[in-house]
C-alpha cells in the first residue's frame, strides 16, 4: 500500500504542471496528458473501491474500538470524490479545447485535490496500518495486494515507486504471465510511454 501511495502522490503532484506545460489550443498533446490523467484517477478510484469492498468492513468487525478511524477513512475518501468530480468535469472540457483558461482552472483543482488526496494516504499510513498489522492475516493482506495493476503502464507506475526490495516482493503479486511480459518488453514499453506523456521533464 505504501508503494502504491507513494504513486498518487507523485502523479498528482506532477499533474498540475503538466496541464499548465501544455502548448495552449494543443489538442494532441491535451490527449495524451487527458489519457494519463483518466488512468490515474481510475487507479484511484479502484484502490478507494477496493478498501470500501475488502478493508474497510474488516476493521470495522475486528477493530470496534477504532471504527472512528475506519470512518474518517471513509468520509475523507467521500471529499477526494467531490474533487475528482470537479477535475474530471474540467478535465474532459481541456481535453476538447486545450484552452489554456480551461488549463488554469484544471491545474488549480488538481492541487487542491492533491492535497486532499495526500493528507488522507498520510492518515492511512499513520493511523490505518497499525490496524491492518493487528486485524489482517498475511493472506488476507495479501489477497488485497492481489489487486495490483498488471497492465505494462499500471505495473511501470508501480515499480517506479519501489526499491528494488518492494519490487520483488511486488511482483511476487502478479500472475507469472505478466511477469514475463514486463521482463520482456514491459519495461521498454512503459519507458516510452513516460517519455511521451512527460517528454523532456522526467520522473
Amino acid at each position: 500500500m505504501v508503494v502504491v501511495h507513494r504513486v498518487f502522490r507523485r502523479e498528482f503532484r506532477q499533474a498540475a504542471d503538466l496541464v499548465l506545460q501544455a502548448p495552449a489550443g494543443n489538442l494532441r498533446r491535451a490527449a495524451v496528458i487527458a489519457g494519463h490523467l483518466d488512468l490515474v484517477i481510475g487507479a484511484l478510484h479502484d484502490h478507494h473501491q477496493a478498501q470500501d469492498e475488502q478493508l474497510w468492513p474488516i476493521l470495522l468487525e475486528r477493530a470496534t474500538m477504532r471504527a472512528d478511524l475506519v470512518h474518517r477513512m471513509e468520509f475523507q475518501q467521500e471529499v477526494i470524490a467531490r474533487h475528482l468530480i470537479k477535475v474530471q468535469q474540467l478535465l474532459n472540457m481541456w481535453r476538447r479545447t486545450a484552452a489554456a483558461s480551461v488549463a488554469g482552472e484544471l491545474s488549480s483543482a488538481l492541487r487542491s485535490m492533491g492535497k486532499v488526496v495526500a493528507e488522507h494516504l498520510d492518515d492511512e499510513e499513520h493511523d490505518i496500518l497499525p490496524l491492518v498489522r493487528d486485524c489482517l492475516s498475511q493472506s488476507e493482506w495479501a489477497g488485497f495486494g492481489a489487486r495490483l495493476p498488471i497492465d505494462r503502464t499500471g505495473l511501470g507506475l508501480v515499480l517506479a515507486e519501489a526499491s528494488r526490495a518492494e519490487a520483488r516482493i511486488l511482483l511476487t503479486m502478479v500472475p507469472a504471465q505478466a511477469r514475463l511480459r514486463w521482463k520482456v518488453c514491459g519495461r521498454h514499453g512503459y519507458a516510452r510511454y513516460v517519455k511521451r506523456v512527460h517528454g523532456d521533464a522526467l520522473l
